[in-house]
């Protein structure tokens, strides 16, 4: 099994840094196959870049740290670039911590980084990760953030996503029966970023990672002071399709973060997209894209 899950490993690095990817539906299939009849049920404890994570290998985001180190690679080495010692930062959409622990690294001791995540499965495994390690400068919210507040909403939301999963979004643009299906049915206090910065008394934000699966422009319209007194840098998911879903759309996500004072960059070069309309609507129906938003630029 150990030889099987390093030869595995040794595989998914050297593809990934293949300028190109061939056979990607095959291998990825492939992969999918090894995880559930080599490893079903497998819960291991590992230890990444000086951070312990205890992962299920049945689940996507879990397998992915186990054999590649992070979920998502780009964002993870963005966020390293972005955040310094001393920071505040807040994870909205913190699932099981595989950005909030890196986080708590980047910031050290004299920064800060408030976890929100309202999926009570996610919230287990995130403290079990938390306590797994030393961090004092983590504070995780069991709360949902939008753009106005209540104190019991019900929501139908997902965090668990197994790597037999069917595709999330289907051939009309909308949530499969198979997402709905997986979802929790949870009870949680909604607020808003600026009620919860004014009631934490927090001084200052200086980024905000938010991946939210739709619930993006809500967050954010629910920011508005905080956006323009801190101007806070943004690393966030823009996913037309999940915009939809809830509402909303990726033209209105847009128009307010440029309202905002923000523009547009490349989570890998740092480099401005002056045409991000144009970008976004290449994605795939059932796909997204990482972006980094700044009011103020950003270092190459």
């Amino acid at each position: 099994m150990i030889i099987k899950q390093k030869i595995v490993t040794n595989l998914v690095k050297f593809y990934r840094k293949l300028p190109f990817k061939p056979l990607r539906g095959l291998l990825r299939i492939s992969y999918y196959k090894f995880l559930k009849s080599d490893i079903q049920n497998r819960t291991v404890i590992k230890n990444v870049d000086g951070i312990s994570y205890e992962l299920d290998l049945t689940e996507v985001i879990d397998s992915a740290i186990y054999f590649n180190q992070s979920r998502e690679p780009h964002t993870t080495n963005a966020l390293k670039r972005l955040c310094k010692p001393g920071m505040i930062v807040i994870d909205i959409g913190a699932n099981v911590g595989s950005h909030t622990l890196p986080l708590a690294k980047s910031v050290g001791n004299k920064g800060k980084v408030y976890a929100i995540e309202p999926v009570p499965w996610a919230l287990d495994k995130l403290r079990k990760n938390l306590a797994l390690n030393r961090f004092t400068n983590v504070q995780i919210h069991p709360i949902a953030l939008s753009d106005y507040t209540d104190e019991n909403a019900e929501f139908s939301l997902r965090a668990s996503f197994k790597t037999t999963s069917e595709n999330p979004v289907n051939k009309d643009g909308g949530l499969s029966e198979s997402w709905w299906n997986a979802c929790e049915n949870v009870s949680v206090r909604v607020d808003t970023l600026d009620n919860f910065i004014e009631k934490e008394n927090i001084a200052h934000v200086d980024v905000i990672k938010l991946d939210v699966d739709g619930f993006e422009v809500k967050v954010l319209k629910g920011a508005e002071r905080i956006l323009q007194s801190f101007k806070p840098i943004i690393l966030m998911e823009l996913a037309p399709s999940w915009l939809i879903e809830k509402g909303d759309s990726i033209e209105e996500l847009l128009s307010y973060l440029t309202k905002c004072g923000y523009k547009f960059y490349d989570e890998t070069t740092f480099l401005e997209v002056p045409e991000i309309l144009n970008s976004v609507r290449k994605i795939k129906s059932d796909s997204g894209i990482n972006v980094v938003v700044s009011a103020t630029g950003l270092k190459k």
